[in-house]
């Protein structure tokens, strides 16, 4: 995954978490999936505190979002050839 698609994912999904949980909800959300709820954040915004967790977790991670969320992100994955016949799948994220 690209760099700029991982941004914008994280930027979505930290503007999902911020519109549907409170910040006790947001660390049992990401608890759920592994993630460690981010330390000495002082700003008063769930999204900050949002992306600044997802910024840390794994790519993995980041393409399992839940399937009731509506989101107009979505991961596309493509296989390619690799060296000597091994075959490489690469995500991509395509978010609007």
């Amino acid at each position: 995954m690209r760099a700029s698609d991982r941004l914008d994912l994280i930027n979505k999904f930290g503007r999902e978490l911020q519109s549907r949980y409170h910040y006790e909800e947001i660390d049992t959300f990401l608890a759920h999936y592994g993630v460690k709820k981010p330390e000495r954040i002082t700003t008063n915004s769930k999204w900050v505190y949002s992306k600044e967790a997802l910024a840390v977790a794994p790519t993995t991670t980041l393409l399992k979002r839940p399937k009731s969320w509506k989101s107009k992100c979505h991961v596309s994955r493509r296989w390619r050839a690799g060296r000597r016949g091994t075959g490489i799948t690469t995500a991509t994220s395509v978010c609007s």
